[in-house]
């Protein structure tokens, strides 16, 4: 739906009055100029909508990831501790217990999220895969068309001009 939207926008953009928009300007710009920007708009338009629509898959992988991966329990901390004070009372090593301190930190901060990606449920992945590459088709068939329409444009709006008087839209 969104291609069919910004590649109809993109054919009507040979319509517009450019010229007399751009007299104003002490410097015109280039031919290819509106192309450009309707891209770069319909591209941000688009990774937008996309963004919107990945937001809720991605709440959903976190939420599955989060319930099937437990977090750092109280044994695993308590096990963390207790070696590091074992460490510093038989052999006076404060690095070691450090260290020790470090891992389980480390462990308690990141190792939750690491769980967490790896866990996602193949569907919501295929989802989310799809999502993008549908994104990604969409803004390369629009940068396509948007070329080709800014170094040959009478190409296209001779088609795009044909098929609205077939229509019966007059312009």
């Amino acid at each position: 739906m969104w291609f069919a939207i910004f590649t109809a926008g993109a054919l009507a953009l040979h319509l517009a009055d450019w010229a007399g928009l751009a007299r104003g300007l002490p410097h015109p710009p280039p031919a290819w100029a509106p192309y450009a920007l309707y891209f770069l708009l319909a591209a941000l338009l688009r990774l937008a909508i996309r963004d919107a629509r990945l937001r809720p898959l991605l709440r959903k992988a976190r939420a599955a990831a989060a319930a099937q991966a437990p977090g750092l329990g109280v044994a695993d901390f308590g096990m963390g501790v207790g070696k590091g004070v074992a460490s510093v009372v038989v052999g006076g090593d404060f690095l070691g217990a450090a260290m020790v301190g470090a891992d389980l930190l480390v462990r308690w901060l990141f190792g939750s999220r690491a769980r967490q990606r790896k866990r996602i449920p193949a569907a919501l992945r295929e989802a989310i895969a799809r999502e993008r590459r549908s994104a990604l088709r969409c803004i390369a068939a629009v940068a396509i068309l948007c070329l080709a329409q800014g170094f040959q444009p009478d190409l296209l709006s001779r088609v795009t001009s044909d098929a609205l008087a077939l229509a019966g839209v007059g312009f």
